[in-house]
């Protein structure tokens, strides 16, 4: 028994980052079933590999078990209709395993590609650097959180502290329990209160749907607590030419669903928009000047202080007609997926 336990330990060390990326593309995407068939995989390891033995290749044989667990579930969902792609990923996944259907060509080694996807997921660049590592490590390599801390160099409860800190304090400030937090998020409250209790080792997709549901990136919940203020210099906020004028961000820090910029175009200058996804509205207000916004053959005139919304996903372009450079702002929020 010992023995068998030191083989899935060591498996699960080496091999789990590689399966969890195969299943999540083979069940489009869904961190949070692949995560929970991949456990489930492991747990009937536990149970049949001491009698029967460990497979020859116990890779294969975990992405087999998942794989039948994940169709199970999807079968069981109400939404099927929604998941048959993720079905037939998962067949031809079986299809190819058996050698009954050759890999699609494009694809030379569909492991090492997944691993490559799941790596820049976790490496998204609006995430803090330390935020990337910390989550690839988790997610791809299976680090516990007493190994990450280790490699940060802090003691695991600081980690785990650090994240229950910032995810009590905003929700305290948002004025909302657990209970509704959890709603918003999708996940039980008691996922939740392990969290802000300090108990808790939350998955990526876990994460995902804390910071969405309380507005704000990832890394602000695994990052170092902030002081109460911050000076960020104009310099220190991106900006861009676009036609004529200048677009700048508005704001440090991205908030999920919604883009805020801060737009000035020289006199008789032009900015040409870009459409969004439908679902897409945008709210233009000028600040200073004169600003025309024209959008699908319709024109509106912005003095200061006006605002105009309308559907984003339209071309659209802001002109100003005067004299002098006119500054508007715009705040577009994102159409959500899925």
């Amino acid at each position: 028994m010992s023995d068998v336990q030191s083989l899935i330990d060591e498996v699960y060390r080496t091999e789990s980052g590689r399966i969890l990326a195969t299943l999540i593309r083979a069940v489009g995407g869904d961190f949070d079933l692949a995560e929970e068939v991949l456990q489930e995989a492991f747990a009937a390891a536990l149970v049949q590999w001491p009698d029967s033995g460990p497979p020859d290749s116990p890779r294969a044989w975990l992405i087999g078990a998942a794989r039948h667990k994940a169709i199970d579930q999807l079968r069981r969902r109400k939404s099927l209709a929604d998941k048959h792609g993720a079905l037939e990923a998962l067949a031809l996944m079986a299809e190819e395993e058996r050698g009954e259907r050759e890999p699609a060509p494009t694809v030379p080694a569909p492991l090492a590609d997944d691993r490559l996807r799941l790596i820049f997921t976790c490496c998204h660049p609006a995430l803090a650097i330390e935020a990337q590592v910390a989550l690839t490590l988790r997610t791809l390599c299976g680090l516990s959180t007493e190994e990450i801390a280790r490699a940060f160099l802090v003691p695991a409860p600081t980690l785990a502290q650090r994240l229950a800190l910032n995810v009590r304090t905003l929700r305290e400030a948002r004025d909302l329990t657990q209970e509704q937090m959890a709603r918003l998020a999708g996940i039980p409250r008691a996922t939740w209160g392990h969290v802000e209790s300090g108990a808790g080792n939350p998955t990526l997709a876990v994460l995902d749907r804390m910071a969405t549901a309380l507005q704000v990136p990832i890394e602000e919940l695994t990052s170092t607590p902030r002081a109460s203020g911050r000076l960020y210099p104009k310099d220190a906020l991106r900006s861009r030419r676009q036609g004529d004028g200048v677009v700048r961000q508005l704001l440090p820090d991205s908030i999920p669903g919604m883009v805020m910029e801060r737009m000035s175009i020289p006199a008789r200058g032009r900015i040409t928009g870009v459409p969004h996804m439908p679902g897409t509205r945008e709210y233009l207000t000028c600040e200073a000047g004169e600003i025309v916004l024209a959008v699908a053959g319709e024109q509106w005139r912005l003095q200061p202080g006006d605002v105009v919304t309308f559907r984003g996903d339209q071309r659209h372009s802001y002109t100003n007609a005067g004299p002098r450079e006119a500054v508007g702002y715009s705040v577009v929020v994102l159409a959500r997926v899925g």
